[in-house]
């Protein structure tokens, strides 16, 4: 996340689509909120919980990502699992694609819509593999 000049706000930048990068002599100054606040406030009042269990094993690879898709606690439950909460703004596109990642650690505990769309995702993904 990052400030856009053009568009005079905050926005996420995909990497690879970067097309080019250069120094100028423009200087920025400008204080701002955490990206944990900005994306909270972006989203305030259409939130969704989501809550997973999680194999520790894949925790610290989670964790580079975790707060910019609305991550909020984690419990250790024990036998090698950590339930983590998620309060997450776009569950059907983003945070289901970001997920997938992690399908075979995870367990997703709620919500069930979530559980549906990842579903979906896999069977397109079979389909297309055995044509």
């Amino acid at each position: 996340m990052g400030y856009c000049h053009l568009r005079k706000d905050y926005r996420q930048f995909r990497i690879d689509r970067i097309q080019g990068i250069f120094s100028t002599d423009k200087n920025f100054r400008l204080n701002h909120e955490s990206v944990k606040e900005l994306r909270k406030k972006a989203t305030q009042g259409k939130l969704t919980t989501v809550r997973l269990l999680v194999d520790e094993s894949v925790l610290s690879y989670m964790k580079y990502d975790r707060d910019a898709w609305g991550f909020t606690s984690e419990i250790n439950t024990g036998n090698g699992k950590v339930e983590m909460e998620f309060q997450v703004h776009d569950i059907h596109t983003g945070f289901s694609r970001w997920l997938m990642m992690f399908a075979d650690f995870i367990r997703i505990l709620e919500p069930e819509s979530l559980k549906i769309r990842v579903r979906e995702i896999l069977k397109e993904a079979i389909e297309k593999q055995t044509k």
